[in-house]
């Protein structure tokens, strides 16, 4: 009987949303009505080996379902501009407690969720340039803040040298429930200058909370960027990072300074402000802080180097070095100690001539200093691939892999981990890529699956992209 509810679930969200697509067409048509429709619809499924632990699930598999809706819509003659983000999850065999595949949406009633992430209707210059938005959505002042309530922002005030915004609202917790609901707080950017940017952003709740930002342009080519952050009147950190551009030879120049302070725990859990964590080591995106469960004081640098070779078209070489020191030799524990990082590697766009080719590869080398517990393996080596071909204006494929030879707190030889995945992404339509299908697998192995008694994990998913 669950099945057949699960089917008719399943099915009656696909009707309605085949029938929003027809509203929304027709709507493109009415009194001028701009509206843009993002739809990705994706089945997946997860399997492994037959664990063998006892006390731990003997579930081998699992099923969900996902549906991912984005809406852009305006109104020109009201000045009105619509936007909502939201996805629909089930799980459609049924999670038993215990298996690794357990997650938030297994626990959910009926194993299935609905989660609006914004949903919000803006009126664009309603006054003398005011701004204002109502609804669901994410706020960028101490730090990001999801809520739902009312946003007033002034844009290039005075001569456009002054921004303002204004917030305030119930929070936002898609999977728990915090004690105090009203949030609110005010962002205010300066630009004194034009290459550079002073803001001042607060967020109410509890207590109050503060970043300062600074964004500087001294000379052409050089960057300047900092922040500094009170979380509940308790400083959190701070960052600098300069950047410089040597446009001769193409090369960028990074550095990079970070400064954790030490934060009670009662005081640091009364809000999720930091959402950054390490989740790769690809040299294509910024390095992201290393978050630890519990985090104590320390400072990191970080140099970085990107340079185009010359007289080779679309090769790029990066490098980084990453060090880490704790503010007390006190702080050093299971989580939390002194390390040094680099990484190499390169991107190189249709290498030899290889129209539609892209590779991107790295190495990294970690190495821990834990004086108070030699028996943890504290170095490690990590290696990735990226290819990607394109053929036709029409395919995509793409495939590569990441391995790491040791777990870094691991009292375990040689176990770490391996990824492999390859992707096959097929466009309908030619030259704007509205509709698309894609079929990716991913083979995984951790010393982490051992828990849950198996040793590989296999991931196979298909998607369905549409853009109306």
């Amino acid at each position: 009987m669950k099945s057949k509810i699960d089917r008719r679930i399943v099915g009656g969200f696909g009707v309605l949303f085949f029938f929003m697509l027809c509203v929304a067409s027709w709507a493109l048509e009415w009194r001028g009505l701009s509206a843009t429709i993002n739809s990705e619809t994706r089945y997946q499924v997860q399997w492994s080996d037959d664990p063998h632990r006892p006390y731990t699930s003997d579930e081998n598999s699992d099923q969900d379902f996902y549906e991912l809706l984005g809406v852009e819509a305006d109104l020109p003659w009201q000045k009105l501009h619509f936007s909502f983000y939201g996805r629909y999850a089930k799980d459609l065999d049924g999670t038993l407690k215990g298996s690794i595949y357990q997650d938030i949406l297994e626990t959910s009633p009926e194993r299935q969720r609905l989660d609006v992430y914004y949903a919000y209707l803006e009126r664009q210059n309603l006054w003398r340039g005011l701004d204002v938005r109502l609804g669901r959505m994410y706020i960028y002042g101490a730090d990001i803040v999801h809520m739902d309530g009312l946003s007033l922002s002034w844009d290039r005030l005075f001569k456009s040298r002054l921004d303002v915004q204004l917030f305030g609202g119930l929070i936002v917790q898609m999977y728990c429930n915090l004690s105090q609901d009203l949030v609110g707080g005010f962002n205010v950017n300066v630009h004194p200058l034009s290459d550079l940017d002073l803001s001042v952003k607060t967020v109410f709740y509890r207590e109050t909370s503060y970043r300062f930002d600074l964004s500087w342009r001294p000379f052409e080519g050089v960057k300047l960027v900092g922040y500094w952050e009170l979380i509940n009147n308790h400083s959190r950190d701070f960052n600098v990072d300069l950047l410089v551009r040597l446009p001769k030879v193409g090369t960028y120049v990074g550095v990079n300074v970070y400064r954790r302070f030490w934060i009670a725990r009662d005081t640091e859990d009364d809000f999720l402000y930091d959402y950054t964590f390490s989740i790769g080591d690809g040299l294509k995106t910024d390095i992201r802080r290393f978050y630890l469960s519990k985090e104590a004081a320390y400072w990191e640098i970080t140099l970085s180097v990107t340079q185009p070779v010359p007289k080779v078209a679309g090769l790029v070489v990066y490098g980084k070095l990453n060090w880490r020191w704790l503010a007390h030799d006190k702080y050093e524990d299971f989580f939390n100690t002194d390390f040094a990082k680099y990484s190499v590697g390169f991107s190189w766009e249709e290498p030899i001539g290889l129209k539609g080719f892209y590779i991107d590869s790295g190495f990294s080398h970690w190495r821990e200093n834990r004086d108070w517990s030699p028996i943890y393996e504290s170095e490690s080596h990590s290696y990735y691939l990226d290819l990607r071909q394109d053929l036709f204006n029409r395919l995509q494929l793409r495939a590569g892999f990441y391995y790491k030879d040791e777990d870094i707190n691991s009292m375990i030889e040689r176990e770490g981990s391996k990824v492999l995945y390859g992707a096959v992404k097929y466009f309908f339509d030619r030259e704007a890529h509205h509709k698309w299908v894609e079929v990716r697998y991913e083979y995984n192995e951790a010393d982490y699956f051992e828990q849950y008694g198996f040793s590989s994990l296999n991931l196979l998913m298909v998607n369905l992209g549409i853009k109306l």
